[in-house]
């Protein structure tokens, strides 16, 4: 099989990262978090994948055809941060350096940039690989397209795609055209969701079947669908990805060779990116020592976790939250490191599973309490006072590494 073609969601790549690495910053306090997790997440699948093509989608600024046909199109989501905002001309340069196709359209956004990408693929020398968790791109998997969800850290195929959410990826546009997309503010069926949605889904296929066939619904739910067809058909205008209007077929990028070694680099000092430079420095090809990465949402898994920090006796933590004003910032997630395994809980996301924080503190507290334990963090302060905040106390505490860093580099600032 010939080396994939690699497209990445650029947006929600950005965004994740932002959140992730919020406290990043260089000596002189610019912030790059959003900038250090996309490149670490694009580099780490440059060398899993080996792909033959790259390619990174973006929003373009400005209103789109979907904003036309409904002005209130995403008119509940709030503007990106200023501290986001700042740091995507520095994607763009290092996608510049690292020799990665940038991809921007006026008037769309990037998944309709990646749908262009993935018709009429039958006779495509090479597999199209979408990089990417946003559920609308899930409907454009298909038996020559598959798509790596970056919070499972796997390829998903048409089957996985079913198994994951539910739905097959033929369905998706159905599905939310019923339930409706609070983030975009995309109104759906009021009345419907997701469990009625999926078991319409099952029980008729399609949803112009289930239109065709209203008088075997339930009374109120013949109703909600016959008071608001005209929302229904907006929605699935709004989430169907082959009814974008057509742009100019995007050009296909060329061979990946690597970018510019020398100004990629200088990126990464400029940047304060020490790890990424020491790396690419000692072995361009990206190789380096690697533990799996595990994210904790379901119970059982809690347990098992908690079991095996109490078997380590040490543990490294991190705690994620949505700003670095601790009166400001609501908790995202934690994550927790062995020798041999790394361990994310998430709180809050954008989409998929959490963990409800009463299921953690019952299941985790007790570590963290325990003083046997030894924990050892980067600001641990910050962490012990969000952690209280929510009822949970902190002791065992072994090492930090930015009192370390402050007692080996004092007039550092």
């Amino acid at each position: 099989m010939s080396a994939p073609f690699l497209l990445f969601d650029g947006m929600y790549l950005i965004f994740s990262a932002f959140y992730t690495h919020s406290q990043m910053r260089t000596l002189k306090g610019q912030p790059t978090g959003a900038v250090y997790g996309f490149v670490t997440s694009v580099e780490s699948l440059l060398k899993e994948m080996a792909p033959g093509r790259v390619a990174v989608a973006l929003d373009s600024p400005g209103p789109t055809f979907r904003h036309r046909l409904y002005p209130q199109y995403k008119e509940k989501r709030e503007a990106a941060p200023e501290e986001l905002q700042a740091q995507i001309p520095l994607v763009r340069e290092y996608l510049q350096h690292r020799g990665i196709d940038l991809l921007e359209r006026p008037g769309f956004e990037a998944d309709d940039i990646i749908a262009a990408f993935s018709r009429n693929r039958d006779d495509a020398d090479e597999p199209l690989i979408l990089v990417s968790a946003d559920k609308d791109l899930f409907q454009l998997v298909n038996r020559n397209i598959r798509l790596y969800h970056p919070r499972l850290k796997r390829v998903l195929d048409s089957e996985a795609i079913r198994d994951h959410f539910g739905v097959p990826p033929q369905r998706i546009v159905d599905y939310l055209a019923m339930v409706g997309d609070t983030s975009d503010n995309i109104p759906g069926v009021p009345g419907i969701g997701d469990k009625s949605a999926r078991a319409l889904l099952e029980k008729f296929h399609d949803l112009d079947t289930i239109l065709e066939n209203l008088d075997e619904l339930t009374p109120a739910q013949r109703r909600r669908f016959e008071e608001n067809r005209r929302l229904l058909d907006l929605s699935r205008r709004l989430v169907d990805l082959s009814q974008a209007p057509e742009m100019k077929p995007p050009q296909l990028p060329p061979p990946f060779q690597g970018g510019d070694e020398r100004q990629l680099l200088e990126f990464y000092a400029r940047l304060s990116f020490s790890s990424l430079q020491k790396k690419r420095q000692s072995d361009p090809a990206g190789d380096e020592l690697s533990i799996p990465v595990h994210v904790i949402t379901l119970e059982k898994d809690l347990s098992d976790l908690a079991d095996r920090i109490r078997t380590a006796g040490a543990v490294a933590l991190d705690v994620e939250t949505t700003a670095l004003e601790f009166t400001q910032a609501e908790l995202v997630g934690i994550s927790f490191a062995l020798d041999d395994a790394g361990f994310y809980v998430p709180f809050l996301a954008p989409e998929g599973d959490t963990v409800d924080l009463d299921t953690f503190r019952r299941i985790l507290g007790a570590i963290l309490s325990d003083p046997e334990i030894a924990k050892t963090g980067h600001n641990l302060k910050f962490d012990i006072l969000h952690l209280c905040s929510h009822g949970m106390k902190v002791k065992g505490i072994a090492d930090d590494t930015m009192v370390m860093s402050y007692l080996l580099y004092p007039n550092r600032r």
